[in-house]
């Protein structure tokens, strides 16, 4: 029989960094004079304590605490993740339900800057799911050769695209883009 230690470390709390992280990270704290500049960075926390508060209201939690702030009145917002809307992933099963595509669907994070916050989206594409690709050319002399190779590549995009869904539609614009007669008028009144 083999045992196998783990060991678990809550990285989280300033309270259990080495001192030296904790000196560093009080340095870079008391810099901050307003709540929102120090909840906007790393590992600190505001004390709100109303009235005078003798040392600096923006510091480690672990400092703030032992220099007399209370419990009740420690600002550090905390990170959290809620998950509002995760439906299955599916395919067009009727006219009037769109396919999902997409899981989760919604969600709600507040997220403390320089902390990292990791979730997984998984995406499916829907069977036949609708593609309109459309497009827009300059049809003038210059771009002949251009038109030339879409012309030759038509077949090969439908043909790819087919693999994909079979709800798809192709167009084609053209505009011509010279200042000289016949294409424009030179008329300054127009």
């Amino acid at each position: 029989m083999k045992t196998t230690y783990f060991e678990y470390k809550d990285t989280s709390s300033a309270l259990n960094a080495p001192f030296s992280e904790q000196l560093r990270d009080s340095r870079l704290c008391i810099t901050k004079t307003t709540c929102g500049d120090c909840i906007k960075t790393k590992e600190c926390s505001w004390c709100n304590l109303p009235g005078n508060f003798s040392e600096d209201r923006c510091n480690t939690m672990f400092k703030l605490q032992e220099n007399g702030c209370p419990s009740m009145h420690l600002y550090s917002p905390q990170t959290s993740f809620d998950l509002e809307e995760d439906e299955d992933l599916s395919n067009k099963t009727d006219e009037n339900m769109d396919p999902i595509q997409l899981k989760p669907q919604r969600v709600s994070i507040r997220i403390r800057p320089q902390i990292p916050k990791t979730f997984q989206v998984t995406f499916k594409q829907a069977l036949d799911y609708p593609v309109d690709l459309y497009y827009l050319m300059d049809l003038s002399k210059s771009m002949e050769d251009d038109k030339a190779k879409l012309a030759e590549l038509g077949h090969v995009l439908a043909q790819t695209m087919k693999n994909l869904t079979n709800n798809f539609r192709l167009g084609f614009g053209s505009f011509v883009d010279k200042i000289v007669m016949p294409y424009v008028s030179i008329v300054p009144e127009k």
